[in-house]
């Protein structure tokens, strides 16, 4: 099929725009352009801690876990409402890409060192889910032989030597009897049964820690608040122990060393040390006076001092979704560094699209080849935007403008698009001053990137 008049002007005016430069910065698969409206770094981040969103619908929803202190996934309802989106990071919440979907949502969340993940669905699933490391499809794994047909998974922990998980009815509850608890040590192939407390009704959380503690937190049927209880012997045996105030969040409880926990409470973190846990108000990323506009539920940690948190901010009785993070480790070099980074490992993204959209033919195919470029520019944009969160003063301008200046090309390829299809003229010379003001402003922070067209793209 021959490429229309008005789908081959959109194709020239973009590629001929960009090869004039010789230089542009790479699309990146980061997801959360959000970012560029949000005021959270100023009204609801303190102490060092940043606010990233996330593209999830709802945050009640939300869970983190961590593979690293600098990878970390996360689970949460698609924005489209049908079952669960997993997101990854590689640079400790600062950027966020798509990490694939399963149908179900998702009820928990728990990852470890080697690059397995494991996640719970909800909605009565019988199975669990699993990936073996980040970018690996997320694939549907045996549940344990529980003692009753009806249970489902309802709560799983992970560490590098076993993984737990325990059932639940569809109210969540859990039967008094025996085999409602499993372990595996190879990945769900083999399950082997292990005790919980006698008086246990339902699962608030559980974690256990790398010298294979493990803490639960739960509910029982004559008290409606939450007990704890440890068991040193891997489930055989589980003895009373103190409990922090306000144990509240399924997903907010996390032992990362063998010394201490972290579980977030309301807007309060609280951390343990010692092998009986005692109990410090931490207030993280939060004020010392509980803001009605800030709801925390998830929590992922690598170490005491190093956790990320899950939740939203409401906004005019609109809620983001978001992450809060230890922005405080992004010194301007590590921004710098992150930007370079980006723009070398997803340059080559940009140029794929621009030689799509010059090849592409008929309306149809021009029009989804202009869209992918779009795409392009938009992730750019959310990625600086991401990075300009953890910079102040001199170089939160720099970049600043470099934001500014995607801005400009987004509106003038939506602007070009627009006036192809409807056949009116199109000024060539805005997209190229647009391009060249990206790289100014690229120049101007100390960034050059070299992208050139591949040879044969017609110009």
């Amino acid at each position: 099929m021959e490429c229309s008049v008005k789908g081959r002007r959109i194709a020239e005016v973009v590629v001929a725009a960009i090869a004039a430069t010789g230089s542009f910065l790479g699309a990146s698969t980061a997801v959360g352009a959000a970012s560029l409206q949000l005021d959270g770094p100023k009204l609801y981040g303190s102490n060092g801690w940043e606010v990233v969103p996330l593209p999830f619908s709802d945050a009640k929803d939300l869970h983190i876990a961590c593979i690293s202190a600098k990878v970390c996934i996360a689970s949460g309802a698609s924005p489209d409402g049908n079952g669960a989106s997993f997101l990854k990071t590689a640079n400790g919440g600062v950027t966020w890409s798509n990490d694939g979907s399963y149908s179900p949502g998702m009820g928990d969340l728990s990852c470890v060192s080697n690059g397995f993940c494991i996640a719970v669905p909800y909605d009565g699933e019988p199975d669990l889910v699993a990936s073996t490391s980040p970018g690996a499809p997320w694939l549907p794994i045996g549940s344990p032989p529980f003692a009753s047909s009806n249970l489902r998974p309802v709560s799983a922990t992970c560490i590098r030597a076993f993984c737990v998980v325990i059932g639940g009815d569809n109210h969540g509850n859990i039967p008094a009897r025996a085999g409602a608890a499993f372990l595996t040590r190879d990945r769900g192939k083999t399950w082997h049964a292990i005790g919980l407390p006698p008086s246990i009704k339902d699962v608030q959380s559980l974690a256990c820690m790398p010298n294979r503690r493990c803490y639960l937190v739960y509910d029982t049927y004559t008290r409606q608040f939450s007990d704890m209880a440890l068991s040193a012997n891997v489930g055989h045996s589980w003895v009373p122990v103190h409990r922090a105030a306000g144990f509240t969040s399924s997903g907010g409880f996390a032992c990362p060393s063998s010394r201490g926990c972290v579980y977030l409470a309301t807007q309060v973190l609280e951390v343990s040390s010692g092998d009986l846990p005692s109990w410090v108000h931490v207030y993280g990323p939060f004020s010392q006076k509980e803001s009605n506009a800030v709801g925390a539920w998830a929590l992922a940690c690598t170490s005491s001092s190093q956790c990320m948190i899950g939740g939203d901010i409401s906004s005019s009785s609109v809620a983001q979704e978001v992450v809060w993070i230890h922005g405080a480790i992004w010194s301007d070099k590590q921004v710098t560094h992150g930007l370079e980074t980006a723009i070398f490992e997803t340059s080559s993204s940009f140029a794929n699209a621009a030689t799509a959209l010059s090849r592409a033919t008929g309306d149809q195919g021009i029009a989804a080849a202009y869209s992918g470029l779009e795409e392009t520019v938009q992730s750019n944009m959310a990625t600086i935007a991401g990075l300009a969160l953890h910079t102040r003063g001199h170089r939160q301008l720099q970049l600043g403008a470099i934001d500014s200046a995607w801005g400009s090309l987004h509106h003038s390829l939506v602007q070009i698009a627009n006036s192809a299809q409807n056949s009116a003229a199109i000024d060539e010379s805005i997209l190229l001053s647009d391009v060249r003001a990206i790289v100014v402003a690229e120049r101007n922070a100390g960034i050059v990137s070299n992208l050139t067209l591949p040879a044969g793209v017609p110009v």
